[in-house]
């Protein structure tokens, strides 16, 4: 269940006809009106809409208002909701539903990432002692839903409309549709890297192609990307328009290639972030793409885990004053004693700069670790506004 401001879905709620949600006071405590009592009037729905009252919803809401409208502090359990469905969604393809599905997920991670790029970065990329069922049953889907949410940031640092942003998250989520259910797709990737250009790797996209094909896709740049964007040094098919092609593919590569290199190789550890971020940007010198990846993450993105000068060991939870001093929920003490709850560090205060990003699988704080830092984040945020 969440709650929202009622002028948030006042088109849900008709005069003559029963209310579909019980209606709170501002604290949220106070029940005003439950569901089923029916408005008589305007001026009784222009009162309660004055008074900043809120509605409870339940999760027959869209996914998209759940998005838009659920209080800050509900974003990371609709996150979590948004994941699994996705999952599901891949999962039945090819299938009659499975582009209406894509749609909205596509739309819903749209909407959240507007709200807050920040615990979009977090989300995706943080990593709990005690794994969720996504990342555990589907590190194909894993993988994907952090490709297309890197893509998304990219695409917002560029200025690109909601339609090219959408396409492009598209292609991220589905460029793998053909091998999503096996547990080792990233076992022959470099960072920044194709696939693979062989056979195999020919096969593999063309057959995602397909799937897409089978699902209702007749989008020619959508297919067209997704038989493409993995293949190395294969340009855009004949007839095609190559700026916007060249542009589609770039942004969707720029986004695995971080995402892949962060990820590391499958059973052990990763590189640090800050490590993949160099790698990328010297390796790709003059790519606007890269440039803006880095601007809009920083060197040390939200959910990656770190050292401080200060021998502290904590995870970044927000951008900060640059792309090299992040908000930092410190977690562990240079003695290795937890802190509970985190304690948030500045790190572009004196003494408190980053040593160095830890490998990915280093260190995994609990999911109540990571449920405190982000409440604590989320309290200081509201307290700020």
């Amino acid at each position: 269940m969440y709650s929202a401001p009622l002028t948030a879905v006042r088109h849900k709620v008709l005069v003559g006809e029963p209310l579909p949600f019980d209606v709170y006071g501002d604290g949220e405590t106070d029940l005003l009106l439950a569901r089923g009592r029916t408005l008589r009037t305007t001026g009784q729905l222009d009162s309660l809409l004055s008074r900043g009252t809120r509605a409870l919803l339940d999760e027959s809401l869209e996914p998209i208002e759940v998005a838009r409208h659920v209080p800050t502090r509900d974003l990371p359990k609709v996150w979590r909701q948004a994941r699994a469905r996705l999952t599901g969604t891949l999962d039945c393809a090819p299938g009659l539903e499975f582009l209406e599905r894509l749609q909205v997920s596509v739309t819903q991670f749209a909407a959240l990432v507007s709200r807050d790029r920040d615990l979009a970065m977090f989300d995706v990329l943080s990593e709990p002692e005690a794994a969720d069922d996504t990342a555990e049953a589907a590190p194909g889907a894993l993988h994907a839903m952090q490709c297309a949410v890197m893509t998304m940031l990219i695409a917002r640092g560029l200025h690109w409309g909601d339609d090219a942003t959408e396409l492009a998250a598209k292609v991220a989520l589905t460029r793998n549709l053909s091998i999503l259910r096996r547990a080792d797709i990233f076992a022959e990737r470099a960072i920044g890297g194709p696939l693979r250009s062989d056979a195999a790797g020919l096969e593999h996209r063309l057959r995602s192609r397909e799937l897409l094909e089978q699902s209702g896709v007749t989008d020619r740049a959508w297919l067209r990307a997704v038989a493409e964007v993995d293949a190395e040094g294969e340009g855009a098919e004949a007839g095609a328009d190559s700026g916007e092609t060249s542009a589609l593919l770039s942004i969707v590569r720029c986004a695995a290639s971080f995402v892949t290199g962060f990820a590391g190789q499958p059973g052990g550890e990763g590189p640090g972030a800050d490590h993949v971020m160099r790698t990328i940007y010297q390796s790709e010198r003059g790519n606007r793409y890269v440039a803006t990846l880095v601007r809009e993450t920083g060197i040390y993105p939200p959910g990656c885990a770190v050292t401080l000068a200060t021998g502290e060991t904590g995870i970044v939870m927000r951008r900060g004053r640059s792309i090299q001093s992040p908000l930092v929920a410190v977690m562990l003490s240079r003695f290795e004693r937890v802190f509970d709850p985190p304690i948030p560090r500045d790190t572009s205060e004196r003494g408190q700069g980053i040593v160095r990003a830890l490998p990915r699988g280093r260190f995994r704080p609990s999911r109540m670790q990571l449920d405190r830092a982000l409440q604590g984040v989320m309290s200081a945020a509201r307290r700020a506004n």
